[in-house]
């Protein structure tokens, strides 16, 4: 937790602070977490599609679990798998910014990166399947620091919430 003199650090996925590095070049603010946590917090903003060198706007693509168990990602478009680009990506930038110490994270839904418990994993061992999955940063995250509150953008969608959510990081 930071200290008193500073505010927590949260790291957060840059569409939900405005930021215009979604797959389709538009950003997904959301004015409740903006609103609500704005001036008793410092935002890290992190996207790591486009950080890594996707581009903005880029093709969509889905998550998939291989026929082998593997988790990777692909574009319908056209079966191009991004996946090693966003691994070399996190192997390189996750160590640096949990150096930064984050009190908490705010990831963007439905992400195939970013992605909390909410991302519609593909199934190849059966088309046409799909089960709730982390992105792969997300889930990347989760195993780097197990300790860290990690939320999503709907587990903060009302004042109510983020009141909570300031509590919980002045009691850690």
């Amino acid at each position: 937790m930071a200290s008193h003199a500073e505010k927590p650090l949260i790291l957060i996925s840059s569409c939900l602070l405005g930021m215009a590095t979604r797959y389709d070049g538009r950003s997904k603010p959301s004015p409740v977490i903006l609103s609500e946590l704005g001036s008793y917090v410092s935002w890290l903003p992190v996207c790591p599609e486009a950080d890594s060198g996707m581009g903005t706007p880029r093709p969509p693509m889905r998550v998939i679990r291989q026929v082998d168990g593997s988790i990777g990602l692909v574009r319908p478009a056209d079966g191009f798998d991004p996946a090693p680009m966003l691994r070399a990506w996190i192997e390189r930038t996750l160590p640096a910014l949990l150096s930064r110490r984050p009190d908490a994270a705010i990831l963007k839904a439905r992400s195939p990166s970013c992605g909390l418990r909410t991302v519609a994993v593909l199934d190849a061992k059966r088309p046409g399947a799909t089960f709730p999955g982390d992105g792969l940063f997300a889930a990347a995250l989760r195993q780097a620091a197990p300790e860290l509150p990690i939320f999503d953008e709907n587990d903060l969608a009302t004042p109510e919430q983020c009141q909570q959510f300031l509590q919980q990081l002045t009691q850690r």
